[in-house]
C-alpha cells in the first residue's frame, strides 16, 4: 500500500498543473493523490455509503478499507500517512457525504468530530463551500445498488446517480478541485456495464463543469 500511494504521489507532483483523476480499487489509494496535491491544501470531500472512520479500536474486522478516513484526520494507526509522508489533514477541512452505514462505534466517533456530515447527498447543493481548493473522493458504493451494481459492500437506499451528479456539478463549478479519485465497483460481479458508464460519468460531469 505505501509504495503503491508514493508512485501516485510522484506522478502526481510531477504534474502538477494537471487534474489528477485516479480510479482504484480501495479508497486507501486517496493518500497518495492527496499527498501529490498537499501544498494546495485542499479541503477533502468524501462520497461513501460507509464512514470509513473506523480505528483499530472500533473496527468489527480490522479492514483497513474502513479506515483510511481516520487515518486523512491524524486518527487511528499513522502507518500508512506516515509511509507518503502525509501531513493529518484538520477534521474542519473534511466534508462527509452520505455515510449511511457505519460500524457501532463509528457512528460515535463520526459524530463526535468536527467533521461536517452530511446525511443527505442533497444538502451538498446548499451547504457552504469552502474558500480553499477541493479534493473529491467518491466510494462508487455511494450511489443507489441498482444503477451502481456489483459492489463488494452494497448498502441499500443510496441516492439515484443524477443527485450525486447534480453535487459533483455544483462543487466543480462554484469551488475549485484539484483531485479527483474513485474507489470502484469489482468487476468480478454481474454490472451489465451500468458502473463503468455511471462512473465515467460522474468524471465527466466534473470535468465538464470545471470549463
Amino acid at each position: 500500500l505505501t509504495a503503491v500511494n508514493r508512485a501516485l504521489a510522484e506522478v502526481i507532483k510531477a504534474h502538477s498543473n494537471w487534474l489528477p483523476i485516479v480510479f482504484a480499487s480501495d479508497c486507501i489509494a486517496s493518500l497518495g493523490l492527496l499527498k501529490g496535491v498537499e501544498p494546495k491544501k485542499p479541503v477533502v470531500v468524501w462520497y461513501d455509503a460507509h464512514g470509513d472512520f473506523n480505528t483499530d479500536e472500533t473496527s468489527p474486522s480490522g479492514f483497513l478499507g474502513g479506515m483510511p478516513l481516520a487515518w486523512l484526520v491524524g486518527d487511528g494507526n499513522q502507518q500508512y500517512m506516515q509511509g507518503v509522508d502525509l501531513v493529518p489533514v484538520p477534521q474542519t477541512d473534511v466534508i462527509m457525504i452520505d455515510g449511511r452505514d457505519l460500524d457501532p462505534g463509528e457512528d460515535v466517533r463520526l459524530e463526535n468530530s468536527q467533521v461536517a456530515y452530511l446525511k443527505d447527498v442533497n444538502d451538498l447543493l446548499t451547504h457552504p463551500l469552502p474558500a480553499k481548493p477541493l479534493h473529491l473522493h467518491i466510494d462508487t458504493d455511494v450511489v443507489d445498488i441498482n444503477e451502481l451494481p456489483g459492489m463488494n459492500y452494497p448498502a441499500p437506499d443510496g441516492p439515484s446517480l443524477a443527485e450525486v451528479n447534480a453535487t459533483l456539478k455544483r462543487l466543480a463549478t462554484e469551488g475549485d478541485v484539484v483531485g479527483l479519485s474513485f474507489s470502484l465497483w469489482n468487476d468480478s460481479l454481474p454490472t451489465e456495464g451500468k458502473s463503468l458508464a455511471g462512473v465515467l460519468g460522474m468524471a465527466r460531469t466534473v470535468v465538464d463543469a470545471m470549463g
